[in-house]
């Protein structure tokens, strides 16, 4: 299978990503969340992919385990409130994106910006709880 960007994938628009983050109350195995990356790749080998340098061109790589690439994940001893800077105004229930960027952000940084991995996904099981970051290159994530 070849899969080609088209025009409109190598825009300006190729630069941006998409952010992800969900939070819930259950406390799945981090082996459950490689598994189920696991099965996202053998059904969408392309997310497995990374673009070139130029953001270009799609790269696949040669090992039989991409799901090492594509996943993370760590365990915590915070809660989720704590985590995720759960704050209450009356009834309403606010959450400062800030802390849930910084809650699955680990395993970024310059490796990130030189592989351009199509996806990347981490995952934090927390106290009482677990959350699942995503990070989806622009191209792959818009309706064209």
């Amino acid at each position: 299978m070849h899969q080609k960007l088209n025009s409109l994938d190598l825009g300006i628009s190729r630069l941006l990503e998409h952010n992800l983050v969900l939070v819930w109350k259950t406390k799945p195995e981090l082996e459950q969340f490689r598994a189920a990356a696991q099965a996202l790749l053998l059904q969408w080998p392309v997310l497995g992919a990374r673009l070139d340098i130029l953001r270009a061109n799609l790269l696949f790589p040669d090992k039989n385990d991409r799901a090492q690439d594509l996943w993370k994940g760590k365990t915590s001893d915070r809660r989720v409130a704590e985590a995720v800077g759960l704050s209450h105004q009356g009834h309403i229930k606010l959450v400062d994106p800030t802390f849930l960027e910084g809650l699955v952000d680990f395993g970024y940084g310059i490796s990130w910006t030189l592989r351009q991995d199509v996806l990347a996904i981490r995952a934090v099981i927390l106290d009482d709880g677990s959350a699942i970051g995503f990070k989806l290159q622009h191209p792959f994530g818009d309706a064209n």
